[in-house]
């Protein structure tokens, strides 16, 4: 560094060739303007959340569906559907909720997770990143209860009377544009709660579940 600082010293003395090539290694990432390229701005991103209604029972809605418009334009996006299972263990009957999410238009897609490297589905959890690149579908079975469980959630989470809690990822296109937004939800076994959902309003490259602005 001391020598190229006195090279830059001698440039209207003796020394104007190799101070000419100094010069030009130090323009080698500028434009032919010699102008440094303007740095990325990050995404814009215009969020809305709003708040579901809670605590949706299979107590008193067997076989319920529930439809959400994600991005509030009078068209429902997404249907998720409840419904009532149970199964025998002994002399009992034990009973729990079944649930999967559909798409009601043809633009609109879901995601209940990620795969990892080892093929293994992971659950959205608060900012985790939604994007174009997860595995994407028109319906998804979130889980089923009783013995041999099965869904996305249920296998994730490892164990039947482990229910899920996390964040649904959701993909809708627009033109050419895709928009993404997340529903949060919990799940215990009685109760289907939606806790609360956002759309982003702008097309960016991706949305953090749980992110509000």
């Amino acid at each position: 560094m001391p020598r190229v600082l006195y090279i830059i010293q001698g440039f209207s003395r003796t020394m104007r060739l190799p101070c000419a090539l100094v010069l030009f290694l130090w323009c080698s990432s500028c434009n032919r303007n010699n102008v440094l390229p303007t740095p990325k701005s990050p995404p814009n991103f215009n969020i809305k959340d709003s708040i579901l209604v809670p605590n949706i029972t299979i107590n008193h809605q067997p076989d319920s569906t529930y439809s959400v418009d994600m991005d509030r334009d009078g068209v429902m996006d997404i249907q998720f559907k409840l419904t009532v299972g149970g199964w025998w263990y002994g002399p009992h009957y034990y009973t729990c909720l079944n649930a999967d999410v559909n798409a009601v238009n043809s633009n609109v897609s879901v995601s209940t997770g990620y795969i990892n490297s080892n093929g293994q589905l992971i659950l959205y959890s608060l900012n985790s990143s939604i994007d174009g690149s997860k595995w994407w579908s028109s319906d998804r079975l979130l889980f089923r209860c009783g013995q041999g469980g099965g869904g996305d959630w249920a296998e994730a989470s490892g164990t039947n009377s482990s229910y899920p809690e996390g964040f649904l990822g959701v993909q809708i296109v627009k033109g050419s544009k895709n928009y993404f937004g997340w529903i949060q939800f919990k799940c215990d076994g009685t109760y289907f709660t939606f806790e609360q959902f956002a759309m982003d309003a702008n097309s960016n490259p991706y949305i953090l579940a749980g992110q509000k602005h």
